[in-house]
């Protein structure tokens, strides 16, 4: 009776165990299958309207940084013309491109940050942009801005020259500028990964072997499959509360945020479709369990 007792025990232990390491893993699932997937967060990129954010910011930081008491209707013919050359599809363009080098680089698959984003083909549409704007201005209007009407091809050239653009800006160059925190966050991240590639696995043979001894082949089977489910939907339920509990309360705090630099709109769209695309691994995972379950209950009416 004692010895039985034990058993039971351990094995509430060893259930415990195994509810927390699947939880763990689905959780772990789910940041691979997102925030370090290239393709899941170039869709991202799309809903947020990235370029659009991107460019509205730089104007209003451009805005102030530049006119301070010069006359903002001129100014907007360079601001027009900056977006005319760096339009949001492109911006996007670089950003998908930037992640799909750069999330590699921090999961450990490859060893260094290698893009370049192509700027000088930018500076050219640039001096096209703000030479077709300035040409449509009327004389007497030319005339108070920095450009010549006489020399306005060579004043444009000029003024783009003075932005001193690189003709190639390397994404390797924007990492080198990181924290010391985030240096450290991406070695954690580094060797998160790698160790996530075999110790749930792992433990997970280890926990069906103790499953096992304690409650034999029949029994182990059920015990591990009937916890593997477990997890499954503990997980999914927390999505669920999420979902109806905390994402409204986030929507309201999100709508009258003054810093929120993108649309609020988009953001919650794309948190949603986050939590919706959470649901189908833990839903597979709950399925497996289900049937580690029920192969246990078939073995025990064999005998096994």
């Amino acid at each position: 009776m004692c010895v039985k007792g034990l058993k039971t025990a351990a094995l509430v232990v060893v259930a415990l165990v195994i509810v927390s390491v699947g939880l763990a893993y689905i959780a772990g699932m789910q940041v691979q299958r997102t925030l370090l997937n290239p393709e899941f967060c170039g869709k991202l990129v799309d809903q947020v309207n990235l370029g659009s954010a991107i460019q509205g910011m730089l104007r209003e930081q451009m805005r102030e940084e530049i006119t301070k008491g010069e006359d903002a209707e001129q100014l907007d013919i360079i601001f027009d013309s900056m977006a005319g050359a760096f339009p949001p599809e492109w911006i996007e363009q670089q950003a998908k491109m930037a992640l799909h080098d750069f999330i590699p680089f921090i999961t450990g698959e490859s060893d260094a940050v290698t893009a370049a984003i192509d700027l000088q083909e930018r500076k050219d549409h640039l001096e096209e942009e703000l030479l077709g704007r300035l040409e449509e201005m009327p004389t007497e209007q030319l005339e108070d801005s920095p450009f010549s009407p006489g020399t306005l091809q060579r004043d444009v050239a000029e003024f783009v020259q003075e932005m001193e653009l690189p003709e190639e800006l390397y994404v390797a160059d924007l990492t080198e500028g990181m924290s010391e925190e985030a240096g450290h966050t991406v070695n954690i991240v580094r060797t998160g990964t790698a160790m996530f590639r075999f110790v749930p696995y792992l433990l997970f043979a280890v926990l069906l072997v103790f499953c096992y001894f304690l409650a034999g082949m029949s029994g182990g089977m059920k015990w591990f499959g009937a916890c593997t489910a477990t997890a499954g939907l503990i997980f999914i339920l927390g999505l669920v509360v999420f979902r109806a509990a905390f994402l409204p309360a986030a929507a309201q705090e999100i709508a009258h945020s003054e810093d929120m630099p993108l649309d609020p709109d988009a953001v919650l769209s794309s948190v949603d479709s986050v939590l919706v695309h959470m649901y189908a691994f833990p839903v597979y995972y709950a399925l497996i369990g289900v049937l580690i379950l029920v192969a246990g209950i078939v073995l025990g009416r064999q005998g096994v």
